[in-house]
């Protein structure tokens, strides 16, 4: 899917599966992105101020791994 640019600000992207998608210089300030599947997706240079994402979400988007929390020592 070819989102390229696109102006999605403020947009109700909740659920929405963007898998692969390239959103490369998309403006997706204000946004919400709760619950979207975004394994793959490009993001190089998209706008992302201000929008609603779950860590797991942007973990799968950029292919990394979610971080641990280490337990403090007593």
């Amino acid at each position: 899917m070819d989102l390229r640019n696109a102006d999605l600000r403020g947009a109700d992207l909740t659920g929405a599966n963007l898998s692969g998608a390239d959103l490369s210089e998309a403006d997706l300030r204000g946004a919400n992105l709760t619950n979207a599947v975004l394994d793959g997706t490009d993001l190089w240079r998209c706008n992302m101020k201000g929008c609603t994402i779950d860590a797991d979400v942007l973990h799968a988007a950029l292919n990394c791994e979610k971080p641990t929390r280490k337990k403090a020592k007593r």
